[in-house]
């Protein structure tokens, strides 16, 4: 995948296998041991699908909660727990095809 500089004007980043593995491992520490450093690694290298590249993102705010979990209290992770798998089970369907969201309209300019 080029450096996310690198993409011509207009075009969307979209995720190398290299990302989808990332946010795989990500999924399967959801709620658990590794869950920060799956995260970190995450939120550091790894691209969003196109449909998903927005704060609002289950990936997006699966990696905040990951980056967040070190400073809550064993109570509220406790309660995070489920959280995380929601968001988690949400990134798995999106990854495995079965929750396509609508992507960036085309370009009217270029594509009519």
């Amino acid at each position: 995948m080029p450096h996310r500089h690198a993409l011509r004007k207009g075009q969307v980043a979209r995720p190398s296998d290299k990302c989808i593995r990332r946010w795989r491992r990500l999924i399967k520490r959801a709620g658990g041991p590794g869950f920060v450093e799956a995260a970190e690694e995450a939120g550091r290298l790894a691209v969003a699908p196109p449909a998903h590249q927005h704060a609002e993102s289950p990936f997006i705010r699966l990696v905040r909660m990951g980056k967040d979990w070190p400073a809550l209290s064993r109570d509220a992770r406790a309660g995070c727990v489920a959280q995380a798998q929601e968001l988690a089970a949400a990134c798995a369907r999106v990854l495995d095809g079965g929750d396509e969201a609508e992507g960036p309209e085309p370009r009217k300019d270029i594509y009519g």
